[in-house]
């Protein structure tokens, strides 16, 4: 009996051990790096199924620009950029005062849409071709993490495939962070320098730092 007693704790301690190990690694905080990069390797895997592009649009000319993307691999980019943009150039985005009578949770959620409405107008720059083949691969998805705290930007540049624009927005509870991303197939739309970064941006005096790996 007491051999019997003495086995089952020693399989109830290793259960223990396991499901502590499990709730260890479901509580890692993954860089928002990375968690872009998943997000540019779905756009890459839409982008070249002609499956899914063909359920989505028949028009050629869109189907030519969708899978003109590019084949680079996903999680080498040439170069990743954060873009913050301050609370006020938001309501001069969207054409509201400084102050409003919004409540926090409404102020939140402007907050992230006005971040996902930037790859949006700069695709529409670029045409209305352009704009619906960028609209067709997005992807949006959600995540833990504790945190970050306030809406960003990352764009991810590779050299021989197309730039892509990934949204993190704060959903303000339960530390979730919702997830927004679109590929930027408007050629105007220069990712080659820093400086190109910031005369694009240099009206909305945003924060343009490079991310390292």
């Amino acid at each position: 009996m007491k051999k019997n007693i003495k086995i089952t704790f020693s399989a109830f301690l290793s259960l223990c051990l396991i499901i502590l190990s499990s709730c260890s690694a479901s509580e890692k905080q993954v860089p928002l790096y990375d968690r872009g990069i998943e997000v540019v390797s779905l756009l890459h895997e839409m982008a070249h199924s002609e499956t899914y592009i063909e359920a989505y649009s028949g028009n050629t000319k869109i189907k030519d620009i969708i899978t003109s993307v590019g084949s680079d691999n996903p999680a080498l980019p040439k170069a990743v950029y954060e873009i913050k943009i301050p609370t006020d150039k938001i309501n001069e985005l969207l054409n509201l005062g400084e102050a409003n009578n919004f409540s926090d949770r409404l102020n939140n959620f402007i907050k992230s849409r006005s971040y996902s409405i930037i790859p949006t107008q700069i695709n529409a720059i670029g045409g209305a071709e352009k704009l619906a083949a960028a609209s067709i691969c997005t992807i949006g998805t959600s995540f833990i993490d504790k945190n970050l705290s306030e809406n960003v930007m990352y764009l991810y540049v590779y050299e021989n495939s197309a730039p892509v624009i990934v949204n993190f927005s704060p959903a303000g509870n339960d530390n979730i962070v919702n997830t927004s991303g679109m590929f930027i197939f408007n050629e105007n739309f220069s990712t080659d320098i820093f400086e190109s970064l910031k005369e694009f941006f240099t009206e909305m005096s945003v924060e343009i730092t490079e991310v390292k790996k």
